[in-house]
């Protein structure tokens, strides 16, 4: 079986994949741990996790705002673990530590991954509630789009859909910024469902 979907990233490199260590940590990775790489999967997704580093909270912070985006397509062999509220427990996490602004939780379930040979995971996006992230561990290697990878470990397709980019402003009223409690684990623990549903069409500015 073939796991595939479609996902998103922000780069300004010439590829959006690292085939390094991380150089600095991440939710799943610490620094110096072997390349780690993060897909949204909404594509909405990669501008809510900008927004949120650089706590641009208003119009007027985006006027400056330009981005490459990569569209990427991704080919599993088996469709990945997916960690959610409802699993964190037994997967020997908390489930507000998913989301938490203390990565040690999600590091951990990185490690667990890394070290039972585990290549990706689907986990709660903690920037826009109500999405998820793809989390592949190991290097993988840019191909050109229309390619099939020749090793689904290695080989990720993908392809700049966007050069020097706006952020859509719509995006700004659905970004869970640092501080904030999130509208998806604030959701669970009332017993209610959460889902993400952007508005249609993308307001113009």
């Amino acid at each position: 079986m073939v796991w595939e979907a479609t996902g998103w990233r922000l780069a300004g490199w010439d590829t959006p994949f690292w085939s390094g260590p991380n150089r600095r940590a991440g939710r799943y990775n610490r620094a110096g741990d072997g390349a780690t790489q993060y897909i949204c999967l909404h594509p909405w997704g990669p501008w809510a996790e900008l927004l949120r580093w650089e706590g641009r909270q208003s119009p007027g912070e985006l006027a400056d705002l330009r981005a490459r985006i990569w569209s990427v397509r991704v080919s599993l062999p088996d469709v990945p673990r997916a960690i959610d509220f409802d699993t964190a427990t037994a997967e020997g996490a908390c489930p507000e530590g998913l989301v938490s602004e203390d990565y040690s939780h999600c590091q951990e379930l990185g490690d667990a991954a890394r070290a039972a040979n585990q290549p990706a995971l689907i986990a709660p996006s903690a920037a826009l509630p109500g999405t998820e992230t793809l989390v592949l561990f190991g290097p993988r290697i840019l191909i050109a789009w229309q390619l099939e990878p020749i090793d689904v470990d290695i080989d990720l397709a993908a392809a700049v859909s966007a050069e020097g980019s706006r952020v859509p402003r719509a995006v700004l009223p659905h970004v869970r910024w640092r501080g904030e409690t999130h509208a998806g684990l604030d959701a669970w623990e009332a017993g209610e469902p959460y889902a993400f549903l952007e508005s249609v069409p993308t307001p113009l500015p």
